[in-house]
């Protein structure tokens, strides 16, 4: 089966121009846009209202997203000219299967969807022929379901007729990376988050997910940290794929 990769999701061709909205969307957008030679351009502060018009302004083709973002959007009043844009694209996270086709159909944007951390661990890679309500396939061998009192790696899911987990006491686990610690380099000056992050060798998310789950797909349960990250991840609306 083909899996795209990020930056095969991502590419950026010369004349592409990219709003970004904040610092990550800015750093995900400068590596393909310096390798394409595209445009990038930067907005004050994100404007539900105003993000069409700029949008229109800059020649925007792509545009990465975060939060809430795409339902303020949606939320605006529609009008008969909303897909007379140039925007072909666009990758974040949150998205509901919903919004995501609602923008499509309004603005003839397609919205990637992906989850990862700025640490680059616990990755989960695109996959273009999951299901719509599936986020994706692990990276690599090493992101795993764990418990993390116990460390040990947690069984597929029951599913029942509805794709509810019918074993949540046995399957709910936190989404570990046994090869990320030797990857993060740890949080400036903060090493109190250090010894949050990495325990075991191990790098922990934060995420609670069930194990990878029969027959496909397995939901996103909470998260276990106090403030959720900012990407605001709708809980139950994600998947992944074994």
């Amino acid at each position: 089966m083909h899996h795209e990769t990020i930056a095969d999701l991502l590419l950026a061709r010369a004349g592409d121009t990219r709003p970004g909205l904040r610092t990550r969307e800015r750093t995900w957008s400068w590596d393909e846009v310096v390798r394409a030679g595209a445009c990038v351009a930067l907005t004050p502060k994100f404007s539900a209202s105003g993000f069409l018009p700029d949008v229109r302004l800059y020649g925007a083709t792509f545009f990465t997203y975060v939060g809430r973002a795409i339902a303020h959007i949606l939320a605006t009043p529609e009008k008969p000219d909303d897909a007379d844009n140039p925007l072909t694209h666009a990758f974040g996270t949150e998205a509901s299967p919903e919004d995501r086709a609602a923008f499509l159909r309004r603005f003839g944007c397609r919205l990637i969807e992906g989850y990862g951390s700025s640490e680059s661990a616990g990755l989960i890679r695109p996959d273009p022929d999951a299901p719509a309500t599936a986020l994706g396939r692990p990276a690599h061998g090493g992101v795993r379901i764990a418990d993390p009192r116990t460390l040990r790696f947690l069984p597929p899911a029951v599913l029942d007729e509805h794709g509810r987990v019918d074993d949540p006491e046995e399957a709910v686990g936190e989404i570990v990376d046994t090869e990320g610690a030797a990857r993060f380099e740890g949080y400036y000056k903060d090493p109190a988050a250090d010894a949050e992050r990495v325990r075991h060798g191990w790098y922990w998310t934060g995420d609670l997910w069930t194990g990878r789950g029969a027959p496909e797909y397995t939901p996103m349960t909470d998260r276990d940290r106090a403030a959720l990250r900012q990407e605001f991840l709708a809980a139950g609306r994600l998947r992944f794929l074994p």
